[in-house]
């Protein structure tokens, strides 16, 4: 069974339709890339999915249990208990951190734990730490997200995500705000996530790091899936003239 299946997705701001009739299926373990241009309904996509953007048609299942489905020419969502069980399935890791400025880094890691899981403070504080050494900030627990450079508060942002132990971990444009070298400690921690066999769905412009994580690739434009394949067939060999356009302006042809 699949972790996700996006089925026939729609949706629109305004008069302007930037998802068009997309499907997508993640596997157990499956590190999928989604890249292509700005504005081309990547990060949407991956919004839609972890509830941020609410889809206007289509279906959202996570394993065997229905985010959101058509019912008489509407979606319909889960609710209730049944939505909070289907969100704990995943995580999300934003461009901008999104870490609460107001709470140190613990703070910010135990939050969701404490309150949404209902672990014991003691219990969340241990794996915070054990966390936060993974992520090579065990001595920036006590401070504060202004206190930090922009890959570290990436790195306390995933870690704050891996707390909740989902079961599929999102990441928009997740090094599109750091420097080169900061982008590249970053991405040195979701490389070793990928060995893991972290489920992931990564939107990512940076397309060397695609080939080398990704075991399927996305390639979006205009709100439609264009191509997708392996790294090798899409970032490599790409069939298709908009795919080769787009990797030539990203120097990778």
């Amino acid at each position: 069974m699949n972790l996700l299946e996006m089925t026939n997705i729609r949706k629109s701001f305004g008069n302007e339709e930037v998802i068009k009739n997309i499907s997508l299926k993640v596997e157990q373990g499956e590190v999928l890339v989604i890249i292509g241009p700005s504005g081309s309904g990547k990060s949407t996509m991956i919004r839609c999915a972890a509830t941020l953007e609410a889809i206007d048609a289509g279906k959202i299942q996570y394993e065997e249990d229905v985010l959101a489905d058509m019912e008489g020419g509407d979606v319909v969502y889960a609710a209730g208990e049944e939505l909070e069980k289907i969100k704990r399935k995943f995580g999300m890791v934003f461009q901008d951190f999104n870490l609460f400025p107001h709470l140190s880094v613990l703070e910010n890691i135990t939050l969701a734990p404490v309150h949404v899981l209902k672990k014991t403070k003691e219990q969340a504080l241990q794996e915070a730490n054990l966390l936060l050494r993974k992520m090579g900030l065990e001595e920036k627990g006590d401070a504060f997200p202004y206190q930090l450079s922009g890959g570290q508060k990436q790195r306390a942002s995933i870690a704050r995500a891996l707390a909740m132990d989902p079961k599929v971990l999102f990441f928009d444009e997740p090094t599109s705000a750091l420097d080169p070298q900061l982008t590249k400690d970053v991405l040195k921690v979701i490389q070793d996530l990928a060995k893991e066999d972290r489920t992931m769905v990564i939107v990512t412009h940076e397309m060397d790091f695609a080939r080398e994580v990704a075991d399927w690739v996305i390639f979006m434009d205009q709100g439609f899936i264009v191509e997708e394949g392996t790294p090798e067939e899409v970032l490599l060999n790409p069939k298709e003239d908009r795919t080769r356009l787009f990797l030539d302006y990203q120097g990778l042809q």
